[in-house]
């Protein structure tokens, strides 16, 4: 068979099967599956899961707890596994726009991107609404035990305007982080992962050892939270369905597996990553907050939570960070448990 001779001006051609929409963008990182999994853990806001839990159980008290935290997020792993193969396919396909514009249509591509950018924008504002709650919350731990700076502080994180200066400079960071150090943004964001599974680790254990005189140490009746839990009203009658309804409390969070798939497009040689990280996410994440919800019920029982939920679904009560930090008097391991978290979310 006869072949054709490349000139000089000729253009070269590119086998389909090795194209690489980011090639030449220079954004293009190589990445572990531990990477891609402490990525999708950090999507799945791991920490808030168990605070959202322990306030649902006003709702279904009748359900069976550590069964509920199971299921909540054994029944996503197939949700989970389909993500891992959109994942792989980005791989050649960049984001999730421009892959809705080469299958479907340019114009899909196009709405994608924009649904995307508002649904971010909302995203990224519940982040730190929630980020800087937990801090004010730990603060006002704080205030309990070692006094008055801790509770100025807490007193200033709950101005709205606080919350906007905090997002503010928060997101400057990223992006700046992005802007200079695009070859290292992964890697930051893993490691900030880290430090939060770390802390949430440490609070989980120390959940076990919380008892009622700390409650009552932070200016609570612990014997009236318990009463309040005799108003709950179940929403099922049924212990099954309400085991169900106590799923949602996680489950709606927990669909956040699709964490790795917004680097999938810069990275190259990583389906293994992706096929391992995503699905690990879940798993780890998922048995870690089953620990913490056991934890938190060995020590205090579920009539505590049940109670504190029909107080106020925000009430402290039901946030880990204040529970643990007003039990252990030691400043630098509270001020761990404080900050750590915060990087979570």
């Amino acid at each position: 068979m006869a072949s054709k001779k490349e000139g000089k001006g000729a253009e070269k051609e590119v086998p389909r099967q090795s194209l690489f929409a980011r090639e030449s963008s220079g954004l293009v990182r190589e990445i572990s599956w531990i990477t891609a999994m402490f990525i999708s853990m950090g999507f799945i806001a791991f920490y808030v899961l168990p605070i959202s839990f322990l306030s649902g159980l006003s709702v279904s008290p009748n359900g069976l707890i550590v069964i509920g935290a199971l299921l909540s997020w054994i029944v996503l792993l197939p949700h989970a596994y389909l993500w891992t193969k959109i994942s792989e396919k980005y791989q050649r396909t960049a984001a999730d726009y421009v892959f809705a514009s080469r299958v479907l249509h340019p114009a899909v591509g196009v709405g994608v991107g924009l649904v995307f950018g508002i649904s971010q924008m909302i995203f990224d504002a519940a982040i730190v609404y929630d980020g800087v709650g937990q801090l004010q919350t730990g603060f006002s731990a704080l205030a309990v035990n070692f006094g008055g700076p801790y509770g100025g502080i807490a007193s200033f994180l709950s101005d709205p305007f606080a919350v906007l200066a905090v997002g503010a400079i928060t997101f400057t960071g990223v992006i700046l982080i992005n802007i200079f150090l695009p070859k290292y943004t992964n890697h930051i964001m893993g490691g900030i992962t880290v430090i939060a599974l770390i802390t949430f680790i440490t609070a989980g254990l120390l959940m076990h050892f919380v008892t009622p005189a700390d409650i009552t140490k932070a200016g609570y009746d612990y014997s009236s939270v318990i009463a309040e839990s005799s108003k709950a009203t179940p929403l099922f009658g049924n212990t099954v369905l309400a085991t169900i309804g106590l799923m949602v409390f996680t489950a709606s969070f927990l669909p956040f597996v699709n964490g790795a798939t917004s680097v999938a497009g810069e990275v190259r040689g990583g389906s293994k990553a992706f096929r391992l990280g995503v699905l690990a996410a879940l798993v780890v994440a998922g048995v870690l907050i089953t620990f913490f919800i056991a934890s938190s019920v060995s020590s205090l029982p579920a009539k505590f939570f049940i109670g504190a939920g029909v107080m106020s679904s925000s009430s402290p009560l039901l946030n880990p960070v204040f529970d643990t930090v007003v039990s252990v008097n030691n400043l630098p391991l509270d001020l761990f448990l404080v900050i750590g978290p915060t990087s979570g979310t």
